[in-house]
């Protein structure tokens, strides 16, 4: 706080008794020790560092005094709550691992206009992060009120004052000072409203009605934000809270301004229990319908996503971008393993022409291409071995009957693999191939130990493949 808050054109949302008091203290205030003990108290608060009193895992937060932006020589003089001060608590709060809710504890009549807007909007936004509760044991009027209502909930005492919702200037026609004094004072301008409404002349009409229209839009502001705030009607607010009627106790909750009577302690004790905090360490959420019964959720009573949004915003919210990053996450995998499958197919194609000759490994890798069974395959195998020693091939050896059906359960094994393989339809290994390939994929072992347990597990597929390779081969 300081001089030009008090400036001609100044907007408060304040009590008229403590703007009053206020000027008319100012003159007698004015002296150079209380300047120097202010200069020094001003630097203090520049470099004031948070220090939350926490009960019960709720910080109990001070907003006393008449409300200004920032610090100044006349906070020092009249004490005072600085916005600039309650934001820094606030954050201070949010940020505390041993904090889980907050109490702002206020007694004070309002004070400039000036972010007054801003700050409640802040404490309303914070409610998201941590329950914010408000209570008041004295005055929570006109800006103080503003603010306080931003919270989760309202509580205050049977004899707290609420309300005096409102907004006033003042203007000091200094002319017939000036003339006594023989001063003429004359404002030369460009602009026809530059000096509208000084204090060197009476005030004009025209600089009234300057004057209502801005004190009536800051209102309408105020008012806004009270029926949001209280979750009433603007219409409500204006008529049965409004127009700068000030209520003591049970009538500010009659009327919808507090949510109910209570103490310091009901309020910390609302807060954790907004927290999440009970006596029995379970979990509840408390929803405030103002005027109206609490409405209380259980944990247990949440089944379905409206629900959980609804008493845990945060939560669902982090649920959600967990899920949608574990979609981004994703990756491709088939892809690759159809192009290895591709590959080792082409390979094992290759050794058995080495193996059983050019024309017979044509032959073979015809077959294979064409996408038939483990099972038609080992006929063919078998079609292709019956009169001949594949050895007149080049390279063959003695045991070629156990080398091919190694050789052919490695093809299978790469066929498993790839999802056109066998006709299949998408549900398992549908033929010997893909059994063989799906074992090697799943255990990483060799392709030789894959056909052995394949050749267990699957003995219907492998009959199937040699059943239709002798078809294909007659």
């Amino acid at each position: 706080m300081d001089l030009n808050d008090f400036s001609d054109g100044s907007i408060w949302a304040i009590t008229p008794e403590a703007l009053d008091h206020m000027i008319n203290s100012l003159p007698g205030l004015m002296r150079t020790e209380l300047m120097d003990q202010a200069q020094i108290k001003i630097q203090e608060q520049k470099q004031y560092e948070p220090e939350l009193t926490v009960k019960d895992g709720v910080a109990v937060i001070p907003v006393s005094g008449s409300i200004t932006k920032r610090a100044g020589f006349l906070s020092f003089l009249f004490g005072g709550a600085s916005i600039d001060r309650i934001r820094a608590d606030l954050d201070a709060a949010m940020d505390d691992r041993r904090v889980k809710a907050a109490v702002l504890y206020v007694d004070s009549p309002g004070g400039r206009v000036n972010g007054v807007s801003e700050l409640a909007e802040y404490v309303n936004g914070l409610r998201e992060k941590k329950p914010i509760v408000t209570f008041s044991d004295g005055q929570i009027t006109s800006a103080a009120t503003w603010i306080g209502s931003a919270s989760d909930k309202k509580i205050i005492s049977p004899t707290a004052a609420d309300g005096s919702i409102g907004v006033l200037t003042v203007h000091v026609d200094m002319s017939k000072m000036d003339e006594k004094a023989g001063i003429k004072v004359t404002y030369l301008t460009a602009g026809k409203y530059k000096a509208i409404g000084n204090d060197a002349e009476p005030l004009s009409d025209q600089a009234r009605k300057m004057i209502e229209e801005r004190l009536n839009q800051t209102y309408d502001v105020f008012i806004d934000a009270m029926a949001r705030f209280r979750n009433a009607d603007k219409d409500k607010v204006r008529s049965e809270m409004a127009e700068g009627r000030v209520f003591i106790g049970q009538q500010a909750i009659d009327v919808g301004l507090s949510d109910r009577l209570g103490s310091l302690d009901d309020a910390i004790e609302t807060a954790a229990e907004l927290a999440g905090k009970t006596s029995a360490g379970g979990f509840v959420y408390k929803q405030a319908t103002y005027g109206k019964k609490e409405n209380t959720m259980e944990i247990k009573d949440i089944t379905t996503k409206e629900q959980l949004q609804e008493a845990f915003p945060q939560l669902a919210k982090q649920i959600a971008d967990s899920a949608a990053e574990t979609a981004r996450a994703g990756v491709d995998v088939e892809t690759p393993k159809k192009e290895a499958v591709s590959a080792e197919t082409e390979r094992i194609l290759g050794l058995a022409k080495i193996h059983f000759g050019q024309d017979a490994g044509d032959k073979f890798a015809s077959v294979v291409k064409g996408g038939v069974t483990v099972e038609q395959y080992q006929a063919m195998a078998d079609a292709l071995g019956n009169g001949q020693n594949a050895g007149d091939g080049q390279g063959g050896q003695g045991g070629d009957s156990e080398f091919r059906s190694q050789m052919l359960n490695g093809i299978n094994n790469a066929g498993a693999q790839d999802v056109g393989a066998g006709g299949g339809d998408g549900k398992g290994p549908q033929s010997w191939d893909q059994a063989v390939a799906a074992i090697q994929a799943e255990e990483k072992c060799t392709k030789a130990e894959a056909m052995k347990k394949a050749y267990k597990q699957y003995p219907d597929l492998h009959k199937k493949f040699v059943q239709e390779a002798n078809k294909n081969n007659q």
